[in-house]
């Protein structure tokens, strides 16, 4: 069976700002205009930029996956950070 996928793949932004600031932040009430920054920067999609200037042969394989990796352990540092505090 091959489960290889060469097609394009979109991927359809949505709002999910109630279960990012209650749930995984832990915010409640008005947001600060940093916290707003967070959510925003939490819910960023890590890799579609990358991947962007991959396809496009404007980046290589290389630097395309180390700049994935980058944004992911941001997201990670971000996540942890509010669930300690």
């Amino acid at each position: 069976m091959n489960l290889e996928y060469n097609k394009d793949l979109y991927v359809q932004p949505f709002d999910h700002r109630g279960s990012f600031q209650v749930k995984l932040l832990g915010w409640e009430g008005v947001l600060t205009d940093a916290q707003t920054a967070e959510i925003a920067a939490t819910k960023q999609v890590i890799f579609w930029e990358p991947l962007v200037g991959l396809r496009a042969k404007k980046t290589s394989r290389e630097t395309a996956v180390a700049e994935i990796a980058r944004r992911f352990a941001e997201f990670v540092h971000v996540f942890e950070a509010a669930r300690a505090s």
